[in-house]
């Protein structure tokens, strides 16, 4: 998938599934454009009647640029951003697939 915006906070890049082992990992190539590269995978592993899930990212981004796009990812999933920022988000982030 790839994604711009206007909006310097989001960017624009693309991120691409490189790997897939079934049940235990997804591993991706990510591409922030001007900001550099970084890898991705999610770990998953069984825990009782549940699934662990670890993100890992190895990545040679300035540590604030990750932060700053980490915490942003993170509260729209949990949806802690004020729902006016959130619209305006999604209006301003167009995804290409």
């Amino acid at each position: 998938m790839s994604w711009k915006s206007d909006l310097e906070e989001v960017g624009s890049g693309s991120q691409e599934i490189v790997e897939s082992v079934e049940n235990r990992k997804v591993a991706t190539a990510l591409d922030f454009g001007e900001m550099g590269t970084a890898d991705a995978a999610f770990l998953m592993e069984p825990e009782g009647t549940a699934t662990k899930v670890t993100w890992v990212l190895d990545s040679e981004l300035p540590l604030y640029s990750v932060a700053r796009w980490m915490d942003r990812s993170v509260r729209i999933a949990r949806r802690d951003l004020p729902a006016e920022s959130e619209g305006r988000g999604r209006q301003q982030l167009e995804l290409n697939r």
